[in-house]
């Protein structure tokens, strides 16, 4: 400890500080045993740099010919080249995949029978904190109406989409999907939940679980094709949220489209051991649909077009 002391005190050679020390007199060992691993690192750091350095002096030497100052000038020209194509790119598909895009479009779509409400974080709270607090017994015309549980709000616009966080879609008398948006006001969803109309989700970015066994197999496979869509946006001509949406609207008829392999209705499902209807919509199929068209319409996601299994007649050739 004294040497330590002694050279703390002439101009820090080590650049440590003195270990800290119990009432008993013992030294604190971690607090010594950190500071030397910090500078460990930055040593490592600072040999690396001085090899890199090395380097490029001994490329120079041989290789004098190699990194001239036009082929330097070319190089950069051509990456301001990219830059700007990159730029002009990125603003057209920022237009494009923009979630107040993606939100009129689904507003100005007759007949999906699919809607759409938009919150923020704290509106999304205080929603199901009220309605938690209704009544469960609602007819089925205030479900269609969307009466029952719709807040009004303003006009969608630009500067209101950017804190919009959690996503609502509702397909009246079938299922109710909550999709959690990060960052707030991007079209990459990060979570996504399946429950049944009359159900509540409160922690939508956690997965909140349902209480039925079709529902809870459901919100298994619409986080497996959240995956598939997110790994395939670099690539695909919609984003993430575009492809969820549509993925979803192909639910609309999970308790009345039979299965494409062995043509029932329903099927034992192994894990929840219960009777239950077609549950995979491979999603590779939705990216078929958007790579063959620019545009996809409705009648593009027509159920004889589209197939569905159950988990058991499922194959891995199906989700090609």
């Amino acid at each position: 400890m004294n040497g330590a002391q002694q050279r703390f005190e002439e101009r820090h050679p080590w650049g440590l500080q003195v270990p800290l020390i119990c009432s008993d007199g013992a030294t604190v060992a971690y607090s010594w045993k950190r500071q030397i691993a910090g500078q460990a690192a930055a040593s490592a750091v600072e040999r690396t740099r001085l090899a890199m350095k090395a380097f490029t002096d001994q490329k120079k030497r041989y290789f004098p010919k190699f990194g001239e100052p036009h082929e330097e000038e070319d190089i950069v020209g051509v990456n301001e080249k990219r830059a700007k194509v990159s730029s002009t790119e990125d603003d057209i598909s920022s237009q494009k995949f923009s979630l107040l895009h993606v939100l009129k479009h689904w507003q100005g779509v007759e007949g999906s029978g699919m809607v759409i409400s938009e919150f923020n974080r704290l509106e999304w709270a205080k929603h199901s904190s009220a309605y938690t607090l209704k009544k469960r017994s609602l007819n089925v015309m205030s479900a269609i109406s969307g009466s029952s549980d719709t807040v009004s709000r303003p006009s969608l616009d630009a500067s209101s989409v950017k804190n919009v966080a959690i996503l609502e879609v509702s397909v009246p008398a079938v299922f109710k999907a909550v999709i959690s948006l990060f960052p707030s006001g991007s079209v990459m969803p990060d979570a996504v939940s399946v429950v049944s109309s009359d159900e509540v989700c409160i922690n939508a970015h956690l997965g909140t679980t349902s209480a039925q066994a079709v529902f809870q197999r459901v919100s298994e496979c619409a986080t497996s094709a959240l995956y598939t869509f997110r790994q395939a946006s670099s690539s695909s001509r919609a984003s993430p949220l575009q492809l969820l949406l549509h993925w979803l609207y192909t639910y609309r008829s999970l308790f009345s489209k039979p299965c494409s392999r062995c043509k029932r209705f329903l099927a034992l499902d192994g894990p929840s051991d219960s009777l239950l209807p077609p549950l995979v919509r491979p999603a590779q199929q939705i990216l078929r649909i958007f790579a063959s068209s620019a545009s996809v319409k409705l009648e593009d996601l027509n159920d004889e077009k589209l197939v569905a299994y159950h988990m058991s007649c499922i194959s891995k050739e199906d989700l090609l």
